[in-house]
C-alpha cells in the first residue's frame, strides 16, 4: 500500500496517523522530555558554518563526537513506558547528515531498533552481552570509517546494521553494511532518510525480519533471523535506541 510518510509532506501532522506511535521534530527545546532518557550532550541548531550545514527543515539535533571520545549521543524511546506495550514489529525512520569534518579511526553505532531489556533478568544484546535466544537483542545502525583511495565511494561513509541475535557468530554483534539496490554509502554534508524495519521472529523459528531503506530505496533485507527461542514470547521490541 501507500507509504505513511507520503501522506504527510515534511511529516506535518504525521503523529495523527493511527499507525504512528511517535514522531519527533526536534523543534522544541524540551524535546528530551518526550523520550525515556537522553544521557548525553546535545544541541538544537539551525546553522553550523564549520560543517557546511544546511537544515532539512527548521531545527536539527546536532550530535558532536569529540576527538578522543567514544559517545556522541545515547537516548531511547521505550515502548512499554510510552505506549503501554512492547512491539512485535516496528518501522523507524530518521534523517541523517554527516558533517563536512566527519572523520573516524574506528566504526561506531547509529540509531536503530532493539529489545535489550536493560535492568531485567533478560538483559542482553549489547556491549558484549551476547544474545542467545533467552535474553535481549539489538539491531542498531552502524557506520564504518570514511572510505579512502581509488574507490567509487571515496570520502563517503559506509552504514549498515549491528545485530545481536540468537545465531550471532561471536561474543559481539554481527556487523553488516547495506548491500542492496541502494548501497549503504553516504556523502558528507548531505541529508538522507534512513528507514529500518524489524519484525521479531516467531519464538523458536528463524523468520525474524530486518529491512532498511535509504531515501526510500531498499538497501538491505534479511528474513531468517532468530531473536528469541521457543518459550520466550516475552522478548519483543522494547525500544528505539538513538545511539
Amino acid at each position: 500500500g501507500e507509504a505513511i510518510a507520503s501522506k504527510y509532506p515534511n511529516d506535518y501532522r504525521i503523529i495523527d496517523d493511527a499507525d504512528v506511535l511517535f514522531a519527533e521534530s526536534f523543534e522544541r527545546d524540551d524535546w528530551a522530555n518526550n523520550w525515556s532518557y537522553v544521557h548525553t550532550e546535545h544541541e538544537l541548531v539551525t546553522s553550523n558554518d564549520n560543517e557546511n550545514f544546511a537544515p532539512l527543515m527548521g531545527k536539527a539535533l546536532q550530535s558532536k563526537l569529540v576527538t578522543g571520545d567514544l559517545t556522541a549521543l545515547n537516548a531511547a524511546y521505550k515502548f512499554a513506558e510510552k505506549v503501554g506495550a512492547d512491539q512485535e514489529e516496528v518501522y523507524f525512520r530518521y534523517n541523517l547528515r554527516f558533517g563536512s569534518t566527519w572523520e573516524t579511526l574506528l566504526g561506531g553505532k547509529l540509531p536503530g531498533i532493539a529489545g535489550t531489556y536493560h535492568n531485567t533478568e533478560y538483559v542482553g544484546g549489547w556491549g558484549g552481552r551476547t544474545s542467545n535466544g533467552t535474553n535481549g537483542w539489538s539491531a542498531r545502525g552502524i557506520f564504518k570509517p570514511v572510505l579512502k583511495g581509488n574507490n567509487t565511494f571515496s570520502e563517503q561513509v559506509p552504514i549498515g546494521n549491528y545485530i545481536y541475535h540468537a545465531d550471532q557468530a561471536g561474543t559481539w554483534g554481527d556487523s553488516i553494511i547495506y548491500d542492496g539496490a541502494r548501497p549503504g554509502v553516504l556523502e558528507k554534508s548531505k541529508w538522507y532518510s534512513i528507514e529500518q524495519y524489524v519484525k521479531i521472529n516467531t519464538p523458536g523459528k528463524n523468520d525474524g525480519i530486518i529491512r532498511a531503506w535509504i531515501d526510500g530505496e531498499i538497501a538491505y533485507e534479511r528474513k531468517d533471523l532468530k531473536f528469541r527461542n521457543e518459550g520466550y514470547d516475552n522478548i519483543k521490541i522494547d525500544r528505539v535506541w538513538m545511539n
